[in-house]
């Protein structure tokens, strides 16, 4: 996670899971004089939670960015499908119960951190991360973020890696009616209040 900060600025990225974070920090901090807020191995229990370490990050301007429910839930899937071999509708099961995932048998030392790991990514809706004062941009409308910043975030180039979802319009599979129902269950809260229509 790279949540960071601009002191002269005083802005503050939060990096919600699966919106382009990692391409759209590393863009602020080697470019645009962004500082990257370090945190220790555990898991942060939001992504806003390192910043509360700068001691006047009330007076900064929180920005951050949401992405459509079913590209985020398509992302998640893939990123973490490197550690838990399930189909997408077992993934989507999961999310909705996680029990299922630790249930399951998996004799594996490291479980607990793969399970953190996964829940981070694919169980908390990108804006369960912000706090309500957040100015918060859609990742289909970068150039809106873009031009408040008054700098270049996107580079086509750089995020076409399709293995990683960092594509503004991944290309995603068909999914089954019993699939659509899970993605609704999951994120439809979250369309409506961004916003977004599933074009199932």
């Amino acid at each position: 996670m790279t949540t960071c900060y601009h002191p002269e600025r005083k802005i503050g990225y939060i990096h919600t899971p699966r919106c382009a974070g990692t391409n759209i920090s590393r863009t602020l901090i080697t470019i645009n004089g962004f500082i990257r807020v370090d945190y220790d191995e555990d898991w942060p229990v939001t992504a806003y939670e390192p910043l509360l370490e700068i001691s006047n990050i009330s007076e900064y301007t929180l920005i951050s960015v949401v992405r459509h429910p079913v590209t985020w839930l398509w992302s998640g899937y893939n990123y973490c499908n490197r550690y838990w071999s399930i189909t997408f509708e077992k993934h989507l099961e999961c999310i909705i119960n996680p029990w299922l995932l630790l249930s399951a048998k998996h004799k594996d030392k490291d479980l607990m951190k793969k399970f953190l790991g996964w829940y981070w990514h694919c169980c908390i809706l990108p804006d369960k991360h912000l706090p309500d004062r957040t100015k918060i941009f859609k990742f289909e409308k970068l150039d809106q973020l873009e031009n408040f910043l008054n700098i270049k975030i996107y580079n086509k180039e750089q995020w076409k890696d399709d293995s990683n979802n960092t594509t503004i319009s991944p290309r995603l599979p068909l999914f089954t009616d019993y699939e659509k129902n899970l993605i609704k269950q999951i994120t439809n809260s979250y369309a409506e209040k961004w916003d977004y229509e599933f074009n199932f």
